[in-house]
């Protein structure tokens, strides 16, 4: 005896407390129910039975033996008789028809297709083989055409029992060679008394198999990743050039408001490993990878990023600026550009972080030759001024280098004025420059009147750090090809910068040093070679010349130059 679970329908065991599929609890009801209608069934199928062969017993009673005497018949038995006819075919019927049982499980087909962990199931009837073996042996009941009425007139016995009888599974996608799929039958129990016929079916599983097995692929080697932008507003965009997918089946985990250093995520979408799966039978071999973010452009935060190649043209353009100055507005014979040096710089950088607004000042020293005679009178001075150039909006790109537009600044021109003066009211001269008597006086009005704005870092050393050539009003000064190590000031040399140089050339070098600061050679092929340059002038005797007054780079520089050349034997 077996009851059904109310829940998924398997049968189970008669007494089971708990269904062997679901695990749903079986009330003891179910299966007292199930034993009355078996015993129900039993006792109506056995008294159609003997109700039959007693009808059939009192038929025989009632018909006259054959003597070849024909007797008469009254009509009562004639009556009667034909009552017990009627019962007899209907009893006959019931009986007939509940021999009747369709095998549901015999036509019962499930097929699967796809790749393995990505198969398809679908169950289904085969009702051709049922038509082909009870198509004639079925009709509807009388039950059905009290229930139907005419209707049936227009209705397909088979049509009626496909609408009636269904099979489902459990699970029919992303199926595993291995899996066990359960398969459940639905069905009403009363269908029997309008088809005349029984049907047998038993709840069950069934354990899929020859799925093919899918292939990979890398689907990540013909992804690129481009960032672009500003950091902390950077962007991402995702280009995939292969053949197996699209752009659109990748997800980005953020792809705005990037910075540099960052890590994204880009994931392949689930229903795109999946359809790839079923139409090309092949699957990713890794379905997500984590990105850096590289490359995006910066503000300009920090001196030691100003890549030493801008630097040296910004600089440059600070004495170009100034030489251009001095062509046009110095119109007194009593003035002239003994040196301008570039000392150094302040970079400003702001305090709110929504604004991406930076200051560069380069900062230059000019001497200038003030001289005056007049009635015996004589005014003979070097005057220092301070200047500068500014640059603004500086950022760095990917590449580490800072993208200026070289041409594009804010000079030191119609600002601040200093004015010398020979001091004698008489004879009184007086010579106005563009720029500041003291480095101090610059510095409070480019930095310390900013700083409840910005902050700022400070490069600055007096005594020539960084010091550019002498340039003169008369030559042009940015001519790098008098020089044998034009950046022996700016830039810490190595041993592969001078390697290359002959013996002559790396003599020149180390005393180019000095020739930067006005020193005067006791050597005269040397000094015949720095007098033919145009950025140079002697102003101070050999052994007045102080090694303090050279920058830090220029030490190190000197000091690499005299110890390859005493290597070398020079």
């Amino acid at each position: 005896m077996k009851v059904k679970c109310p829940k998924c329908g398997t049968e189970n065991a008669c007494g089971s407390k708990y269904c062997k599929r679901c695990g749903k609890p079986i009330r003891a009801d179910i299966c007292m129910q199930e034993k009355e209608k078996y015993a129900s069934e039993q006792v109506a199928g056995k008294q159609g039975k003997e109700t039959l062969m007693r009808y059939m017993s009192s038929l025989k009673a009632l018909m006259p033996k054959f003597t070849g005497i024909k007797k008469h018949i009254s009509k009562k038995k004639i009556a009667g008789v034909s009552a017990v006819i009627v019962i007899a075919a209907v009893v006959g019927a019931v009986v007939v028809n509940t021999g009747k049982t369709i095998q549901l499980d015999d036509y019962l087909v499930i097929e699967t297709e796809g790749y393995e962990g990505y198969g398809k199931a679908t169950a289904f009837i085969d009702w051709a083989a049922i038509k082909s073996k009870y198509g004639s042996k079925l009709s509807f009941t009388k039950a059905a055409k009290e229930e139907f009425g005419r209707s049936l007139r227009d209705m397909n016995l088979l049509e009626f029992l496909k609408d009636e009888i269904k099979v489902s599974l459990d699970e029919s996608t992303d199926l595993s060679n291995g899996d066990n799929i359960a398969y459940t039958w639905e069905l009403e129990d009363d269908l029997p008394k309008y088809v005349g016929c029984k049907f047998k079916y038993k709840n069950g599983d069934y354990q899929v198999s020859d799925l093919e097995e899918v292939g990979t692929f890398d689907a990540f080697a013909d992804v690129t990743i481009e960032f672009s932008g500003t950091e902390p507003h950077g962007k991402a965009g995702l280009n995939y050039t292969g053949l197996e997918l699209y752009s659109a089946d990748f997800n980005c985990s953020k792809t705005n408001d990037l910075k540099n250093g960052d890590v994204i995520t880009v994931q392949i979408k689930e229903n795109s490993i999946e359809n790839c799966a079923k139409t090309k039978g092949i699957v990713p071999k890794e379905t997500k990878k984590e990105y850096i973010v590289t490359g995006l452009e910066h503000v300009l935060s920090k001196i030691e990023e100003l890549d030493d190649e801008t630097l040296q043209k910004m600089i440059q353009q600070g004495f170009d600026e100034y030489n251009a100055q001095v062509a046009r507005d110095w119109t007194d014979e009593g003035e002239k550009l003994e040196k301008i040096t570039y000392i150094g710089n302040y970079l400003l950088t702001p305090k709110n972080k929504d604004s991406q607004e930076n200051l560069l000042y380069l900062i230059y020293k000019a001497q200038i030759h003030n001289s005056n005679t007049e009635d015996g009178r004589n005014y003979d001075q070097i005057n220092d001024i301070y200047w500068y150039i500014q640059y603004s909006n500086l950022l760095v790109d990917g590449e580490s280098k800072v993208k200026a537009e070289v041409t594009k600044y804010n000079a030191l021109r119609y600002g601040h004025k200093t004015t010398f003066e020979t001091g004698e009211e008489w004879w009184e001269k007086r010579w106005t420059y563009d720029g500041y008597a003291t480095l101090d006086d610059l510095y409070k009005d480019v930095v310390i009147a900013n700083i409840d704005s910005y902050n700022h870092e400070d490069n600055i050393t007096e005594n020539g750090t960084s010091a550019e050539p002498t340039m003169k009003n008369e030559t042009a000064a940015s001519d790098k090809g008098e020089y044998i190590l034009p950046l022996s000031n700016t830039k810490v040399l190595t041993r592969e910068d001078i390697e290359t140089l002959s013996a002559e050339e790396r003599k020149i070098a180390l005393n180019e040093i000095y020739a930067r600061h006005g020193r005067k050679f006791k050597d005269a092929k040397l000094q015949a070679h720095f007098d033919a340059c145009s950025w140079y002038t002697g102003t101070i005797e050999p052994e007045n010349f102080k090694e303090a007054g050279l920058s830090e780079i220029e030490i190190a520089n000197r000091d690499l130059l005299v110890q390859y050349r005493e290597e070398m034997g020079e």
